[in-house]
This record gives C-alpha cells, structure tokens and sequence, in this order.
C-alpha cells in the first residue's frame, strides 16, 4: 500500500474538497487525497463502496441491507454527498437518506433502525472549504477504532475505481429525512435524557426553571440550524435567539465552537485586539443583548446572570457554554472542561449513591485538575487518548461503571436512552452537543439559581481550581515508545 497504513485521522477522513474537473480528470482520486492533500467527489464515491463491500465480504452485512448517510449543510449542491450516495448503492448496500442531521442524530438512527451501518459527510468544526466522512459501526454506534481504519485503507488501495463507476447502482435511495429529525426532536425531549427534573422522574411535565433565562444559540449555519433553537424554546427557555443559523453551506463562518478553543473570558478590550473575536456572531449578540438589557432600567439586568449563549460546531457533536456577566461587561467562556465539572456536581447534588466510583473521563487535552476535582466528588477519574471514540468505548464496555465523558473541546457524552423501532428501550452513547449543552445548562441553574450574581459567575467560570494543562501526548498514543 505504498507504505500508507491508514489513511484517517482522529475521527475518520476530513480535507479540503476539489472537483475532478478541477485536474483535467487525469488523477485518481486515491492519488489526489495523498499527494495533493484533497478529496473529490471521486474520492467520496471510492471510500464509500470500499466502506460497503468490505463489510460484505467480510459477512458483517448482506446486500440490499441498510446504510445511512446523513451530512450537514455545507455541499448545498449535493455534489460530493451524492456521490458518497452512489458509492454505497454500487457496492450493495440500500442507502437511507437521513439528510441534514447532525453526528449524534446518525449514530441515534443507526442504533434505532439497527442497520447494517451509518456514514455522516461532516468535516465538523473546519472550514466550509472542508469536507470529510465519519463511520458508525452496529449496533451501539461506535465510531471506527484504528485496527477498522487500517482494514478499511487497505480495502480502498485494493479497490480499482474504474471498475466502480461501471458498476451500476443497485439500489434506489429510501428517503427519510423527517422521522430522522423526529427521532432526534424525540431522544431529547424524554426528560431522562435531558436532565430537566420532573415529579415522577419519567416524562411528566413540571414548572420549566429557564423561563427567567435568555438564551442565545449558535449552530454555526450547521446541521443544528434551526434545531437546537427549536429544542431550547420547547424546554421552556423564556426567550431563544438563533444567530448563524442559516443553512446555506458558509458553515463555521465567523460562529461556533472552534474560534472560541482556549479563551476563557472576552471584554471589550478582547474585542479590540482581536477582530476575528469581534466577528463572531454569537459574542456580538451577547454583547449587544447585554449592554441593551443593562442600560435599560426596566430589564434590571445588573444583578443578574439570566443572559446564557450555546455555540455548536458544523455537525452538532461538540457545544462551549457562554454567560455574560453585566456588571463586569464580560462574556464568560464554558470550554468542555468547565460544563463537565459543572455536570459532575449535578449528579452528585441529586444522585450521590448512584454515581459514587463511577467513571469520569477526559482526554489527554484536558486541565488535569478536571479529574482530580470529578475523584473530589466521589468519580472514578481516567484519562484517555484525543477523540471522543476512546470514551465512547469505555462507555459501551464498561456500562455500568460509567458516568460522564468529556473532552475540552466540546465533546460531551452521558448515557441516553434510545427507543428501537420494535419499541425496544436501550443504552446509547454518542458525544452529542444537544445533549451536553441542555444537561450543562440544567446543571447551572439547578445548582446557581440561589446564589448571588458574583458568585454565580466566578463558581461558572471555575468549577474547580484551574491546574496544569499539558501532558505527553505521545504516551497516552504510542505508549511502546516509553
């Protein structure tokens, strides 16, 4: 293979995309994706028969069995989807078209329909220029482990792609791009999967505690557009704004989680200095929100912390918290260290017994002190490789001993409860933003909504002591190194 292993990063493939046309149609896409660092539309077809057809001849499927494929809004032309589309029908699999939907609302469906496998066309929080492919294996929806990426790379150096565009398509698409985003409306709003409490604890309707509260939510023109602003305002938040939330492939544009990595608080002076800060349309609405509630007399926003923001990436998997405070004129930024410890704390406030020695696992890239402070409160402290699959794993093997799951970017996960098709209850993991950013957002108000203005903010801002925030990454990946 060339010397090539493995062809996929952290979490599957992700690249900047080209048109085969682009290079006179004299390249193959195989050799465009290593040698000029690109993925065509070519390229998308190829992974995804290789994808299929190994899992046929290796009898993990049969043909005509269920494949799904979702993606977020960033190739409106369907140009490059399409083709992933056609290389999944090609090798024999029935594609399930969800549509737009984000990461975790792919992986829902997987474990709901049960299917054969799911494919999501994302490149998550990079540039709208990006693009890339995530696989979710049956039945729990985990995502590809190393050894399934090397298997996988060695089936698209064996597959010629002439012989695949000669082959026809064998199968119609199936449509169901509506019960998908049901499905996904659905898992968050079963208040077991929410944290909202009620009286009884299933899924009874009881006072809403956000009707004080303002928030606003990025979605970052992703597959969240018009989604989570929807989930928030049947949660019961007294007013929803939605920035960023059109859908016309300018994903991540001057929005989302990724600009905000590494910064913890934004004033005027942080706006100043860096304008790409300043673009940003969920920090701008925060701070225009503020200021006019502030200086107006009758919104008597001085004392409070009612104005809260939700930034998400392109595919909905990874969600940041922002909270301004109107006395310091400073916006407050929630990284996934911060809203898991805040998390933490919830669970144990209302389930001590339950909770006590189960795990709380963060990744290499964490402040070390998350995990000190989580084993304060009675966890089961782990640290495991960069990428939410690692957690994923712990979670899926080691069900009965988990607890929470984090990564500092963003990538938040907890047991959910999904529904089967037959009707059939059951455990399901995914880093979910949705799901992070609700249970984070239950946990603050739950646990602040009786303290003062002061120390509202400095306990959200810092759960727990701030510590030191390097490791050696290089142990915790190739620990035969040491």
């Amino acid at each position: 293979m060339n010397g090539v292993e493995r062809i996929q990063g952290t979490d599957g493939v992700r690249r900047q995309v080209k048109k085969t046309s682009e290079f006179n149609g004299n390249s193959h896409p195989l050799k465009l994706f290593l040698e000029r660092g690109v993925m065509t539309e070519e390229f998308f077809e190829l992974y995804c028969y290789a994808y299929v057809s190994d899992l046929i001849a290796g009898g993990e499927m049969k043909i005509g069995q269920e494949i799904l494929i979702g993606w977020d809004p960033r190739d409106m032309e369907r140009f490059y989807t399409s083709r992933a589309v056609s290389g999944i029908s090609r090798a024999g699999g029935l594609p399930v078209i969800l549509g737009t939907i984000p990461t975790p609302g792919v992986a829902l469906m997987l474990v709901c329909r049960k299917s054969a496998g799911a494919i999501m066309i994302t490149a998550s929080h990079n540039p709208a220029d990006q693009n890339g492919i995530k696989i979710f294996k049956p039945p729990y929806g985990m995502k590809m482990l190393p050894e399934d990426d090397v298997r996988l790379t060695r089936k698209i150096f064996d597959t010629d792609y002439e012989e695949i565009i000669n082959i026809a398509p064998k199968y119609e698409p199936l449509h169901i791009e509506d019960t998908a985003r049901k499905v996904f409306m659905d898992f968050h709003l079963d208040r077991r999967n929410s944290w909202i409490p009620d009286d009884d604890g299933g899924s009874s309707s009881i006072e809403i505690p956000f009707m004080d509260k303002i928030l606003i939510v990025d979605p970052a023109r992703g597959a969240l557009s018009g989604i989570a602003a929807d989930y928030f305002k049947q949660s019961g938040f007294g007013e929803v704004i939605e920035v960023a939330g059109e859908p016309d492939g300018r994903v991540n544009e001057n929005s989302g989680v990724a600009f905000l990595e590494g910064v913890r608080a934004i004033n005027s002076l942080s706006l100043q200095a860096e304008p790409g800060m300043a673009r940003h349309e969920l920090v701008k609405r925060m701070f225009e929100e503020g200021r006019k509630r502030k200086n107006n007399p009758a919104e008597n926003v001085e004392n409070s912390t009612k104005l809260w923001g939700a930034a998400f990436d392109a595919d909905g998997d990874r969600f940041y918290i922002l909270v301004y405070s109107a006395g310091e004129d400073t916006v407050y930024v929630l990284s996934g260290d911060e809203t898991a410890a805040l998390q933490a704390q919830y669970l144990e406030h209302i389930e001590p017994e339950r909770y006590r020695g189960k795990f709380f696992i963060h990744t290499v890239e964490s402040d070390i002190n998350a995990g000190r402070y989580a084993a304060s409160l009675g966890f089961t402290p782990l640290i495991t490789e960069v990428g939410d699959k690692w957690i994923l794993q712990k979670a899926v093997n080691d069900g009965k001993k988990f607890g929470i799951g984090c990564e500092e970017t963003g990538h938040s996960i907890h047991c959910g409860t999904a529904v089967t098709m037959s009707g059939e209850e059951v455990e399901f993991y995914a880093g979910n933003g949705l799901k992070g950013a609700i249970n984070t957002l239950v946990s603050m108000e739950m646990l602040g909504g009786s303290k003062q203005t002061g120390e509202f903010i400095n306990w959200v801002k810092a759960p727990f002591e701030p510590g030191f925030k390097q490791s050696l990454y290089s142990y915790y990946i190739s620990k035969h190194l040491f």
